[in-house]
């Protein structure tokens, strides 16, 4: 196969397949170095490593999976560097400057992790007690992670490089952010909520009085999914785009819009997950062995995942051990930022299989680590009671 245009989609995959098993690989390493049993890590490595969701979108050109890649790089590095904190200080460590790489890596593959430092900083906030030392690790980890982008929008500039989606004439930055789709992700939630009226005037406003649709616009509350298909299929990606609209939501309605959108934040934990069709997934495998395979990743999916994250949070707090702590410490800030963000970004829930996608090899770790641990303690009470009935 010659390396050329004609062929960049198998490459990318291949990359994509490659840096999926990377992670597998460091994950595993990971459970081992914080005390986990060598087979238990195996086993719960190979449990996020045949994920359906992740193995699904490792084959898709949409950067979800190689921006997941990039963010657990980020979170294994700042683990690997507040682990080597006593060993070396924390300006002259290595990790320091990886963790700081690879959160810029990850602006540049999704402008969502522009605010990505900082959950970053508030960890090493919690194990660092030097103000200097503070203050100059800080300082590097900003410059790190805003360089990238810094580079690649003056390159941009440089090339007349114009977005495709999304605005670029207003000159508020923070507006830009929020209309960063071009205000359709706005649009779509605040019409499911019938928030149409604050919308009075705009283009997508008369577009559905147009269309004979603005009685039933006004009667949706979030609920009622028929009539909003009604809507959208009546409506083209223009029509959506209208970016007065979304900014009148966000003028007049900003309390009522983004309160809504964060009922929704725990469902983000609660959807389950995109998979081949059981036909197509692992060719010679039995229909029966398939079918089990899905079953148990849907149900690991709902109920177990959230009840998991919960439990794993009450084991880190309750046991006294410094690396689960750091787990801890380093985790749910990032989980935290990302979950809350896209649930606040995106136009509703269903987008959440997608956008979970990026992080859930950290999710996967967090939920399924009390799950090593039990493991390992009750493989230890077995061989502890055989080792004493040997010797009596």
């Amino acid at each position: 196969m010659i390396l050329s245009p004609v062929y960049w989609h198998i490459i990318l995959s291949i990359i994509q397949i490659f840096s999926h098993g990377l992670v597998i690989v460091l994950l595993f390493q990971l459970y081992n170095k914080i005390g986990i049993s060598i087979y238990s890590s195996f086993l719960l490595s190979l449990i996020i490593g045949f994920n359906p969701n992740l193995l699904y979108y490792s084959t898709y050109i949409l950067s979800d999976q190689i921006f997941g890649v990039i963010i657990s790089l980020t979170w294994i590095s700042l683990i690997a560097l507040v682990f080597s904190k006593s060993k070396q200080k924390i300006i002259s460590n290595k990790y320091l400057y990886i963790t700081g790489i690879f959160s810029g890596l990850a602006i540049v593959t999704k402008p969502a992790w522009l605010l990505g430092i900082l959950p970053i900083i508030l960890t090493v906030l919690l194990i660092e007690r030097n103000k200097r030392i503070l203050f100059i690790s800080i300082s590097v980890l900003l410059v790190l992670h805003f360089s990238f982008s810094t580079y690649w929008t003056l390159y941009k500039n440089q090339v007349n490089n114009k977005p495709i989606y999304g605005i670029s004439k207003e000159e508020n930055v923070i507006e830009r952010l929020l209309l960063y789709f071009g205000g359709r992700n706005i649009n779509d939630g605040a019409i499911r909520l019938g928030l149409i009226n604050h919308g009075i005037g705009t283009d997508l406003y008369n577009k559905i009085e147009s269309k004979g649709l603005l009685n039933t616009a006004k009667k949706l509350n979030g609920d009622n999914m028929n009539n909003y298909l009604i809507i959208k299929d009546s409506l083209n990606w223009e029509d959506w785009s209208d970016v007065e609209f979304a900014r009148s939501i966000l003028t007049n309605v900003p309390g009522k819009y983004y309160f809504n959108r964060m009922k929704q934040w725990y469902t983000f934990f609660t959807k389950r997950m995109f998979h081949p069709s059981i036909d197509s997934a692992f060719p010679k495998a039995s229909y029966i062995l398939k079918l089990g395979y899905i079953k148990f990743y849907n149900v690991l999916y709902r109920p177990f995942l959230l009840l998991l994250l919960l439990i794993f949070i009450g084991m880190m707090i309750i046991i006294k051990n410094i690396r689960y702590k750091i787990i801890l410490y380093s985790s749910i800030p990032i989980i935290c930022y990302y979950t809350i963000l896209h649930t606040l970004i995106a136009s509703w829930n269903n987008e959440f299989i997608r956008f979970r996608t990026s992080i859930e090899y950290i999710l996967f770790f967090c939920a399924l680590l009390p799950i090593g641990i039990i493991f390992d303690k009750i493989i230890d009470y077995f061989h502890q009671s055989y080792v004493s009935k040997v010797k009596k």
